[in-house]
C-alpha cells in the first residue's frame, strides 16, 4: 500500500541532525509507492524521531478501509525493490475516531508498554547510515494486502 520517496527530505533532517543529536521527521504513506503498487485510498501519517542513535516512532493508519494486522521497517533496499524485516513494530492499538472528523486509526509506536508497541530502537553506525541514505521503508499488512503497504524512510 505504502511507499513515498522522502530522500531528499530526509537527508536534509539527517545532516542537520548530525549538528543537533535529534531529527524528527513526518511520514505519509500511501499505497501507489507499494511494490508492486496497489490503489488502495487509504493514507497513513506518522513520525519519527532519532536521538542520537535511539529512534522513536507512531504511525496512524486510519482503520476505515484499511484494517492493519502488522508493520515492520525493511530494508536496506534501493527504490523500488523490497527488502528484509530490520524491526517489528509491534502490535497496534485501535484508537477510535471523535466528533470533530477524526477519524479511528490503528496506531504503531514506541515505547513498548508491555503488550502493545515496539522499540524504542538502537541503531548502529550502519543502520544509522542506511537510514540517512533512505535505504529503508515502513511496511504495514493486511489481510487482503498481505505484502502492504510500504514507505521509505
Amino acid at each position: 500500500m505504502i511507499r513515498n520517496l522522502l530522500i531528499l527530505s530526509l537527508m536534509a533532517c539527517v545532516l542537520s541532525a548530525q549538528a543537533q543529536g535529534t531529527f524528527q521527521f513526518d511520514v505519509t504513506l500511501t499505497g501507489t509507492k507499494e511494490v508492486p503498487p496497489n490503489n488502495d485510498p487509504t493514507v497513513a501519517m506518522g513520525v519519527f524521531t532519532l536521538d542520537g542513535n535511539s529512534l522513536s516512532f507512531y504511525v496512524d493508519v486510519p482503520a476505515v478501509t484499511f484494517i492493519v494486522r502488522s508493520g515492520y521497517i525493511q530494508g536496506p533496499v534501493l527504490s523500488g525493490t523490497n527488502g528484509p524485516v530490520i524491526f517489528d513494530l509491534g502490535g497496534p492499538v485501535f484508537r477510535p475516531g471523535n466528533d470533530f472528523g477524526t477519524p479511528p486509526v490503528c496506531r504503531f509506536f514506541s515505547p513498548f508498554e508491555g503488550t502493545f508497541g515496539a522499540g524504542p530502537f538502537t541503531l548502529s553506525a550502519s543502520q544509522i547510515k542506511d537510514l540517512e541514505n533512505g535505504l529503508w521503508y515502513i511496511n504495514g499488512t493486511t489481510d487482503s494486502l498481505p505484502n502492504g503497504p510500504q514507505l521509505v524512510l
